[in-house]
């Protein structure tokens, strides 16, 4: 009866040790499944892919020829076109330290994984969109612009012109 008795223990510990196992780290929804019943996986793995959708990221890939120009902290805006009109501030929080070669790339492409929290999310907005990123490498205010238009060039020197005294003046 003894041996019996330690047998259920041991037996009942292994299903605490399995209960303890199955719960997952993080909370949030189910997003891939990478295994069916009576697959095996190896060790590195993931079976499941578990997103929060409370913290969304933008996972963009810069060239290497960009890529020098981002740093921490600059301002993004990002749109989708499954989701008309909508414009989603973020903020570059992430940049790889590596530049790798693009997996799906024929011309050996290099860049550099970046990721970009997203400030104001919208529950319209699913994981795995395609979406467009403008990132904002230097901003100014009360700049005076001008159209293409009204910059001449002559000899490789460029001008415009201006109102003096009612008179136009090559400047």
């Amino acid at each position: 009866i003894e041996l019996y008795s330690l047998a259920i223990e041991k037996l009942v510990e292994q299903m605490d040790k399995l209960t303890e196992a199955s719960y997952a780290p993080a909370s949030g929804d189910i997003t891939k499944i990478n295994i069916e019943d009576g697959q095996t996986a190896g060790k590195n793995t993931p079976l499941i892919v578990i997103s929060d959708s409370s913290d969304r990221i933008c996972k963009v890939e810069l060239s290497e020829f960009d890529a020098p120009y981002i740093s921490h902290g600059l301002r993004a805006e990002i749109t989708t076109s499954g989701i008309s009109g909508k414009v989603f501030a973020g903020t570059v929080t992430k940049i790889s330290n590596e530049a790798v070669e693009k997996e799906s790339s024929s011309d050996n492409d290099i860049i550099v994984p970046v990721e970009i929290s997203i400030d104001n999310i919208d529950e319209r907005l699913k994981t795995g969109f395609s979406v467009d990123v403008d990132i904002y490498i230097d901003e100014r205010q009360n700049v005076n612009c001008l159209p293409l238009q009204c910059i001449f060039e002559d000899e490789g020197v460029k001008y415009i012109y201006v109102i003096e005294n009612e008179a136009y003046v090559k400047k």
